[in-house]
């Protein structure tokens, strides 16, 4: 109830971005944590991401929407204390951006430069959804590097795109573009409809700067990382046909974008343990933050002593 009366004050004054706002105070609560941000810049690249804590690398990567301190400011909270967090929006979304052709590939080998100019030789992944594409191509180009992969709610090359082809016809839509990339505010409140179990409808103001600060800028390159999402699919089924690397899958029991049955059929192609979040949608772990905190705690902890058993 003062959550719901706190955004009413809020929305009641009228030169108030709440957003902006918003982002801007979490940003300053990850900084007393000594968690800052920072930029990698090359010709191609610009990259912001956060950085902090102490201890083995560990790289959380988004989903589609969003931005890193979105997703993850709960995590790198939790995490800096036993791990050196690092959080990168990644191309195209909040800070970040490139002059590079937007695909897959381009991400995860963005996501690489910035780890070796971090002087990273070996990361434990975290990636949801969109991040989790990434995660596993990262590990594609370059296993060496990738100590541990924790899959979230999103099923990568073995992905069966009847789900997607589903859900565009039950929201109406045209595309899986039209519904990830939108024009107006209005796309706001349909992605948070089949992306949460129990959605709350935004109100118009609010729904707006959301809509502004995460989904207006760059809608060229995000269509485009949609529509060639899959072109190297099969050069990656083919990769972890032979090969096993150590890691989980997460999934929820209400994703409506990418069902259960695309988890556990994910987990069985990479050997990789699997465990199911009841109660919640597609954004699984994000939404229960403080569960799904000590879940990721315990895998992670039970890697930690097996790949850096010096750093205890």
């Amino acid at each position: 109830m003062r959550t719901i009366l706190f955004w009413f004050i809020l929305i009641s004054i009228p030169s108030c971005n709440l957003v902006e706002w918003h982002h801007k105070s979490n940003v300053k609560s990850l900084q007393k944590k000594g968690i800052e941000e920072g930029y990698f810049k090359t010709d191609s690249l610009n990259i912001h991401y956060y950085k902090g804590g102490e201890g083995p690398p560990l790289l959380f990567l988004h989903g589609f929407g969003g931005d890193a301190l979105l997703s993850w400011k709960y995590y790198l909270k939790k995490f800096s204390k036993n791990y050196t967090v690092i959080a990168p929006d990644n191309l195209w979304f909040g800070e970040s951006s490139a002059t590079v052709e937007p695909s897959l590939e381009n991400q995860a080998a963005a996501m690489h430069q910035l780890l070796k100019h971090l002087d990273i030789e070996k990361v434990m992944v975290v990636g949801q959804s969109y991040g989790g594409f990434i995660t596993m191509e990262m590990n594609r180009q370059n296993h060496k590097i990738m100590d541990y992969m924790v899959i979230v709610n999103s099923p990568g090359p073995t992905f069966d795109k009847k789900w997607i082809d589903t859900l565009i016809k039950n929201e109406g839509a045209q595309s899986k573009e039209e519904l990830f990339v939108f024009d107006d505010y209005k796309g706001v409140n349909r992605l948070m409809g089949f992306s949460y179990k129990h959605p709350t409808k935004l109100p118009k103001k609010l729904a707006q700067n959301v809509y502004m600060k995460y989904f207006k800028p760059f809608p060229d390159e995000k269509r485009t990382l949609l529509k060639t999402l899959h072109d190297n699919s099969d050069r990656m089924m083919d990769f972890y046909k032979s090969r096993s690397f150590p890691s989980f899958v997460i999934w929820s029991d209400s994703d409506e974008i990418f069902p259960v049955c695309e988890g556990e059929k994910l987990a069985s192609f990479l050997k990789a343990n699997f465990v199911v979040f009841k109660n919640v949608g597609h954004v699984s772990i994000i939404k229960k933050k403080k569960s799904g905190a000590r879940f990721l705690k315990k895998i992670l902890d039970a890697r930690r002593q097996i790949a850096f058993p010096n750093q205890d």
